[in-house]
């Protein structure tokens, strides 16, 4: 069995290489939930991101590739009896093999090796979501609670100076770009194993080793995949920071850095009992504080530090029950 460790790092995507750093907004806006991770976050100035194994957008980090280009390729590459041994070994032969289109075959084959493929890609990395306004009612609604959460702002002058990862604006389309990817594995694989006679190799001990020696292609397609969304999803106007792991993700969520932001953003619809909890921080960590409220049907925000410095003693005495 073949045993590869893997050593992406962030230096394969260096500052500048991906956006100009001067396009960024001064402020990148984070909507939370007011949950116990994510206050316990705050309070310690925690930075956490995410794996988009996890996330809810099915076509997110996806890989586009040129099915009929690869089909081609692969038809004039592999013979019959090893597409079988393929098909054999990873359990795909769901009917008879000799009597059906070889085309839908191959299609099996390659949707099993792309799903694996872009599994051990997405666990290479882990993104943070951010947006360039405060002011979407879809984002209060979808990423805080419904107005119950908050909103954290980040100076982008702190966040592009930091090596530990990559800012980039997401890219809104429908068409995105192919890469040819699987393309690159399907040629390796053949030259790589006498697949004729050595069809049981570890699968994920082969995308490891595919992984390392083409790591230019797997930044490149990193790039395409972590920054590109459709463009229903445009409204967010938002903001990646991507992070490289040195390992392969095991969890859904890391805590990489200590950043503090700039202020908070009280949702409509905060509780009292989360808002009490969150001020005390806020003062304590010297933020600005705003709260938001909609008038007719529009959000805005406003300036509540100073009501808040002068009430924080009437909220002690409501949340305590006094």
């Amino acid at each position: 069995m073949i045993i590869v460790t893997l050593l992406i790092n962030v230096n394969m995507l260096k500052k500048g290489e991906i956006m100009d750093e001067s396009s960024l907004p001064p402020i990148l806006y984070r909507y939370r939930t007011c949950t116990d991770y994510n206050i316990k976050a705050f309070m310690f100035d925690e930075f956490w991101v995410s794996s988009t194994l996890s996330f809810n957008d099915f076509y997110d980090s996806i890989l586009i590739d040129d099915t009929e280009k690869l089909i081609n390729q692969i038809k004039m590459d592999y013979g019959k009896n090893t597409l079988f041994n393929l098909l054999y070994h990873n359990n795909l032969l769901f009917s008879d093999f000799y009597r059906q289109n070889i085309e839908e075959h191959i299609h099996n084959l390659i949707s099993f090796y792309k799903e694996k493929l872009l599994y051990k890609i997405k666990k290479k990395f882990y993104v943070a979501c951010l947006s360039e306004t405060i002011e979407n009612e879809l984002m209060w609604s979808i990423y805080a609670d419904g107005g119950r959460g908050y909103g954290l702002a980040y100076a982008t002058d702190i966040l592009k100076d930091d090596d530990t990862f990559i800012i980039n604006k997401v890219k809104y389309m429908n068409n995105r770009p192919k890469k040819d990817l699987l393309f690159d594995f399907f040629k390796w694989y053949k030259e790589r194993f006498n697949i004729n006679h050595n069809t049981d190799n570890n699968l994920d001990s082969m995308l490891s080793e595919f992984i390392e020696q083409k790591q230019k292609k797997v930044r490149d397609v990193i790039n395409i995949i972590a920054f590109e969304k459709n463009k229903c999803w445009k409204s967010e106007k938002e903001y990646r920071l991507l992070y490289m792991s040195q390992s392969e993700c095991q969890l859904s969520y890391k805590n990489i850095k200590t950043i503090r932001p700039k202020a908070i953003y009280f949702g409509e619809f905060m509780s009292l009992h989360h808002k009490y909890i969150l001020i005390k921080w806020a003062f304590y960590h010297g933020l600005e504080i705003y709260e938001i409220y909609s008038n007719n049907n529009k959000i805005f925000y406003k300036d509540v530090y100073e009501k808040y410095k002068n009430e924080i003693g009437i909220l002690e005495n409501i949340c305590s029950g006094q």
